[in-house]
């Protein structure tokens, strides 16, 4: 008795459904599983261009013409494909947009018209290095077309070097998150942004900059989570009143953060490395604990570990603590300030912590290398403490 293709009795909905649980490049390879699936992919709600799956940029110029014509094709296709069926997410990623910009802007429209909801434009050269730690003073290589300020439909807008208006963002009345990387964003287009977009809640930068100190002086009640990720700003202050704040995300260099924020519930600091004592970092630093609203979960950088005593007693709400330690490399210059003995130094100290005798439930360190057999911390029959060592 033949196999019997269950898949192929299933309405269309859910078929739509399995389908867009994929990635968009696997999704597409479905329509090689038989005749029956040929159109199974154009059912996904979730489609992705993108240039780096045909592109190898470090080949000769001839090949790497021929594979973006090919990309440019696939997108065309794809497009005349999918025809009216509604779409939840569309991403392209795509450089040479000066030369593509009619086809930037048909993907852009097709996306529009077939009602998304998710839009990420990533228009970002393939030569930038985005995993460098320290700031570029990046420009915007594309402007957001105007149409898209006419749709009001959008939940999730994510553009990177990808310039925009926030004045006229009047019309996005759903919209629930918007990311920004790899451009000169001003302190008045964040409140616009903010005051324009009453629904939004989540706020992301990654590589931005500004000539603006960041300090955002009305009370933005919608906001719950805020992500600032290697980015610059004019000066040294950071201050922002968003009482109904629970995630903070921040990556970049240690200055003076004041977040009004009573209900942060989840903080991820981390600082890049400074070369030897530097007073106006351990200042900022005990400010940040003290005025920081006690978070119940914490993500923290080897920066942290010359403050980890303060740290503790600052957070008596604490319940689950993430320490990332940095490559080893990174830290041959380095001396401790006093002598510390390991084997004993938690030991004798841990009864001095709130939130380790009522609260925290879990410890995790991220790149800690054990020397020796003994990689256990007795606790003392305390809270319910799970140490997790990963490398």
């Amino acid at each position: 008795m033949g196999s019997i293709d269950r898949f192929s009795l299933l309405h269309d909905s859910l078929l739509s459904i399995i389908v867009s649980s994929l990635p968009f490049k696997d999704a597409v390879k479905t329509s090689t599983l038989s005749k029956d699936w040929e159109n199974v992919c154009k059912l996904t709600r979730n489609i992705e261009f993108n240039e780096l799956f045909f592109i190898k940029f470090d080949q000769p110029h001839e090949i790497v013409h021929s594979q973006r014509m090919a990309f440019l094709d696939f997108m065309k296709k794809g497009i005349e494909n999918h025809g009216e069926n509604a779409i939840d997410k569309f991403s392209l990623t795509m450089s040479a947009h000066n030369v593509f910009s009619e086809d930037i802007d048909r993907c852009i429209r097709f996306a529009i018209r077939n009602e998304v909801k998710d839009l990420e434009l990533d228009f970002t050269s393939p030569t930038w290095n985005k995993d460098e730690f320290y700031y570029n003073n990046f420009v915007a290589s594309v402007d957001l077309s105007s149409y898209v300020y006419e749709y009001s439909g959008l939940q999730s807008l994510k553009l990177y070097s990808c310039d925009f208006s926030a004045s006229e963002m009047v019309n996005f009345h759903s919209l629930k998150e918007i990311s920004l990387g790899f451009m000169r964003v001003s302190i008045c287009a964040i409140e616009a942004l903010l005051t324009n977009c009453e629904m939004l809640e989540s706020l992301n930068f990654y590589k931005c900059w500004s000539l603006d100190e960041f300090i955002l002086k009305g009370e933005y009640l919608g906001l719950k989570k805020l992500v600032i990720n290697r980015c610059h700003f004019k000066s040294s202050t950071f201050r922002i009143n968003a009482p109904n704040l629970k995630v903070f995300d921040y990556h970049g260099s240690l200055f003076d953060i004041d977040i009004q924020s009573p209900a942060l519930d989840e903080v991820n600091l981390d600082f890049p490395l400074e070369l030897g004592c530097q007073s106006h970092g351990s200042y900022y630093l005990h400010k940040l604990l003290k005025d920081l609203p006690s978070p119940r979960v914490m993500t923290v950088c080897s920066y942290w570990l010359q403050g980890i005593t303060f740290m503790l007693n600052s957070c008596p709400n604490l319940e689950h603590l993430t320490i990332e330690i940095v490559e080893k490399r990174y830290m041959n210059f380095f001396e401790p300030v006093f002598p510390i003995i390991p084997e004993k130094y938690w030991i004798d100290t841990i009864e001095a912590y709130k939130c380790v005798k009522s609260h925290l439930k879990k410890v995790e360190i991220k790149g800690f290398k054990v020397k020796g057999n003994d990689n256990s911390i007795d606790t003392d029959g305390h809270n319910v403490w799970q140490y997790i060592v990963t490398d």
